[in-house]
């Protein structure tokens, strides 16, 4: 059970991240939004997201950074660790350069072009646009060494940069108050920028210092920086499709019904986003672990990783979402002023997908450790594409606007068997009985009690208090039916060991 000690850790680490980080990036928000005024922070918000999108495609290179230093470290080879560590950073100096090739061009052209900011503000905009394009390039070449961080799991040096990051941002964003008001944005630019550089520094020294890795500017293995960049490739043939679902919704729904319907939309992608966040942690911890499995060539472990993984990710999330969709209604209402119509039904059925999509990852993670991703994501891709066509036609027919989010979920299954046909064809130990009744049996044993009782109760929630004494004892039901139900026998063992060994160091 070390491993699920170590993943166990691992989760705890990034979960305190993601709590930190999103609590004080909220407060700097409001913070920023107050000094700034509605007009600077704008302007920020559209540069910023300029620059943004050029880079958004960066966290494909992440990808394939960490699985190739993953599978180098689980296969204790220190010279190809070296290896795939300078390429990266390589690959990585390129795309920052890139990058900010392409904002001296197109970003130029469209800040004096099409950008619409008022005439006295364009002088502090081109600050922001020069110093969010440094700022990005900087976080770029950042990647190698945060991917060391989590392929060797060190996720706690990990989570401390990150909420180092924000606890900078915060400093930063209180500076604000001693800049005069005419210059506040240009000096909000550069104190962002100076802290991406702080960041990028302390990371640099952390990993030179303790993992002892030299670096070589020169490429000394054009086949590794081929399958690198060919592995990012296909990546980024998969993200692009994934991409294009999600952005087909609100264009094919804005056709049919108009922006309302798209704002209902938008509102659904942000519950659903905050949603997935809880699970995302887990499978961060998970994964590292599986690719240093196959590099091992222990391939029962990694299968027994893999089983217990996709499990528990459909967990960590029913136990947030299920509260969520049963009472969709009230939580609208407290979170809205204005609650636009067929919000509930999107955020309900989005829920449902990303409940769903959720197994995906340890799939993923098991292909992508074999390096062998072009079937994977040219099937995937193909059928992602499907979804398109088919709502439009729905729509063009006359059914409910709800009805695309049902052919998503129902697309989102069939390439779920997809994937799996995919994975045993590369793995003989998979077995589809093995998956059945490791992972989907416990799942549906452990989703009827919750149905079961909502089916019966049929609660109105009526106050925030009685809201979260159904949730506090959703949770407690949920828990239950997961040992009894969603456990075997020697992970329960485990549970009951770590629990009187945490109740132990309390007491003394």
């Amino acid at each position: 059970m070390a491993t699920s000690q170590r993943i166990a850790k691992n989760t705890f680490f990034l979960y305190c991240r993601m709590i930190l980080v999103t609590a004080v990036s909220l407060y700097t928000s409001r913070i920023a939004l107050e000094v700034l005024g509605i007009d600077n922070y704008g302007i920020y918000s559209v540069i910023g997201g300029l620059i943004a999108l050029m880079g958004g495609l960066t966290g494909i290179m992440a990808g394939a950074t960490q699985r190739f230093l993953t599978y180098a470290i689980g296969s204790k080879n220190e010279q190809e660790i070296q290896l795939v560590f300078s390429t990266a950073v390589i690959i990585h100096i390129i795309t920052a350069l890139l990058l900010i090739i392409c904002g001296e061009t197109l970003g130029l052209y469209y800040f004096y072009n099409h950008l619409n900011i008022p005439l006295e503000s364009k002088t502090a905009g081109m600050w922001v646009l020069q110093c969010t394009m440094l700022s990005m390039a900087v976080n770029i070449t950042q990647i190698p060494y945060n991917s060391i961080l989590i392929a060797y799991e060190r996720m706690n040096i990990f989570a401390g940069l990150s909420i180092l990051e924000v606890i900078l941002k915060l400093i930063l964003t209180f500076s604000l108050f001693l800049i005069p008001a005419k210059n506040v944005l240009i000096g909000y630019a550069l104190l962002l920028l100076a802290s991406q550089i702080i960041l990028r520094l302390i990371s640099q020294s952390y990993v030179r210092s303790h993992f002892k890795i030299p670096i070589k500017l020169s490429p000394r293995d054009p086949s590794l920086l081929k399958r690198m960049t060919s592995f990012a490739g296909w990546s980024f043939l998969g993200t692009l499709s994934y991409i294009s679902l999600n952005q087909a919704i609100p264009i094919i729904v804005n056709i049919f019904a108009g922006v309302v319907a798209n704002a209902a939309i938008g509102l659904a992608n942000q519950v659903t986003s905050v949603a997935s966040q809880f699970v995302t942690n887990f499978q961060t911890a998970f994964k590292p672990q599986i690719v240093k499995f196959y590099a091992e060539h222990k391939i029962d472990q990694e299968m027994e990783l893999f089983y217990l993984s996709s499990k528990f990710s459909f967990f960590i999330l029913l136990i947030i979402v299920f509260p969520l969709i049963n009472e969709m209604n009230y939580v609208l209402t407290i979170w809205l002023k204005e609650v636009p119509p067929d919000t509930a039904i999107f955020c309900k059925l989005t829920l449902i997908y990303v409940l769903v999509d959720t197994l995906t990852v340890p799939i993923l993670t098991m292909i992508e450790a074999t390096g062998n991703i072009k079937k994977y994501y040219t099937w995937v891709s193909a059928m992602f594409l499907l979804f398109i066509p088919i709502s439009y036609i729905s729509l063009k027919l006359g059914y409910p606007i709800y009805s695309i989010f049902v052919i998503k979920i129902i697309l989102s299954i069939l390439i779920h068997i997809v994937r799996l046909k995919i994975l045993a064809g590369q793995y003989e130990k998979f077995k589809w009985e093995k998956y059945l009744r490791n992972v989907m049996l416990p799942i549906v044993l452990v989703i009827i009690v919750p149905m079961m009782i909502t089916f019966w109760t049929k609660l109105q929630i009526n106050s925030f208090t009685e809201f979260l004494a159904y949730t506090l004892t959703y949770i407690l039901i949920a828990a239950v039916s997961i040992y009894f139900l969603g456990l075997n026998k020697k992970e329960r063992i485990f549970i009951i060991s770590k629990t009187h060994t945490v109740i132990d160091r309390w007491k003394r």
